[in-house]
């Protein structure tokens, strides 16, 4: 089986092309202020297909984070993962950017994934020590968020952003963890299309949906004096 899996919701990209249960190629990459990784992905994709002698015709499914994250990212990912699954006909997988983080710590405590949405709202999910979800992810006011932890024990992970103000309730930051986020994905995915009663009609390229939570900010246009 050859899987191709990748995350552009985030400021780091992962390519990873797994077979037979064998990573042939895990690929990284960060955003700069002049070349977002949603660019990078597509000719990060090419390459590796060329290197690993690939025909796109070879791929069996599609993993893909599908957010909450960067909307541009989420968006331009949404889009590969459901143009390469309607062309080639193969199950799109997606799998929410707190669930992988989630995977990437062991706990015995129930974990609360925060990430920041801005405008004093965060996104969270919940998930069980064994990391079988409890509330699936969610837009929050941040002062909801701290009512709702107050009188439980989690094991936060959260990111670097949010890691003073959460300071008290001992958090992690996942962007310390060793683990590669584009393996765990694979990982999960796998999980996702083996309980699937038809993983090709489940999974078919027109169900996936990516997890926006809010729309995204827009600023007005700056008026222009005209002079008159």
């Amino acid at each position: 089986m050859l899987i191709v899996s990748f995350d552009i919701a985030t400021e780091k990209m992962y390519l990873v092309l797994e077979k037979d249960n064998k990573p042939l190629s895990i690929r990284h990459a960060l955003s700069t202020p002049r070349k977002y990784n949603s660019a990078m992905l597509i000719p990060a994709m090419v390459e590796e297909f060329r290197n690993n002698n690939i025909n796109p015709s070879e791929i069996d499914f599609i993993a893909i984070n599908s957010g909450p994250g960067s909307f541009t990212g989420i968006r331009a990912g949404g889009v590969i993962a459901r143009t390469l699954g309607q062309f080639l006909d193969i199950p799109v997988v997606g799998v929410s950017s707190l669930e992988i983080y989630a995977n990437a710590c062991n706990s015995d405590k129930p974990k609360l994934v925060i990430l920041d949405a801005r405008r004093s709202k965060w996104y969270t999910g919940e998930y069980g020590p064994d990391n079988q979800e409890i509330h699936a992810p969610a837009l929050k006011l941040n002062k909801d968020v701290f009512e709702y932890i107050q009188d439980k024990d989690f094991q936060i992970i959260t990111e670097k952003a949010l890691f003073e103000i959460l300071e008290s309730h001992s958090p992690l930051c996942f962007e310390d963890f060793e683990q590669d986020f584009g393996l765990i994905l694979t990982s999960l995915a796998k999980e996702k299309l083996k309980t699937a009663n038809n993983a090709k009609k489940e999974f078919a390229w027109y169900h996936f949906k990516p997890v926006y939570l809010q729309t995204p900010s827009i600023s007005k246009p700056k008026r222009v004096n005209s002079g008159l």
